[in-house]
């Protein structure tokens, strides 16, 4: 628990340098949550390379002062808690989309948790985009959707030759045949 004054300045401080080291996370509400269901979240967070913090509104809007995404501010009332990338040396875009994945399934089987916001690269994201973000597939089926639709007209080019070529062949079989008849 955080009671002294350097204490609390060591701890916006330290909340700040990492705001901008991730510049990604989520803002929870937590209310509701018993601690087993607290530590299973801190728990399964860890596993996909995120952790949680149950964080003050007053010292976290301290550390996001000055910050280019202090307007989530106006999120940070009530319980709150972030849910971040451990550093910047993850893949933060696909632990962002991983966390909200893990963070919206939470929250159906656990009704008292809500996201409250979000920050993607330093830009807003309500919950209704926190959703949407939980719903796109993950990066190997994005790739995969991406090498089929550019195998796509490969193979119709492909066919097409194919096509083409046999065409020629049998044309050429034709007058090969022919010649023979005729000799």
């Amino acid at each position: 628990m955080i009671k002294t004054r350097k204490e609390k300045e060591m701890f916006v401080s330290s909340l700040n340098g990492k705001f901008k080291d991730v510049n990604s996370f989520l803002l929870i509400d937590y209310k509701g949550l018993n601690v087993e269901e607290i530590n299973e979240l801190r728990r399964d967070l860890k596993k996909i390379e995120s952790e949680y913090k149950v964080v003050k509104n007053t010292l976290t809007r301290l550390a996001l002062n000055g910050l280019p995404f202090d307007d989530l501010s106006n999120y940070l009332q009530g319980p709150t808690a972030l849910a971040m990338p451990f550093s910047q040396k993850t893949k933060m875009d696909e632990t962002l989309v991983a966390m909200s994945k893990f963070l919206v399934t939470f929250a159906k089987t656990h009704k008292q948790l809500t996201i409250k916001a979000g920050l993607l690269n330093g830009k807003l994201i309500e919950p209704s985009g926190i959703e949407k973000l939980s719903k796109l597939p993950s990066r190997e089926a994005l790739l995969s959707q991406l090498a089929g639709g550019l195998q796509a007209p490969i193979a119709g080019l492909v066919s097409t030759l194919n096509q083409l070529i046999a065409k020629l062949v049998y044309g050429l079989k034709a007058v090969m045949e022919k010649k023979q008849e005729e000799a």
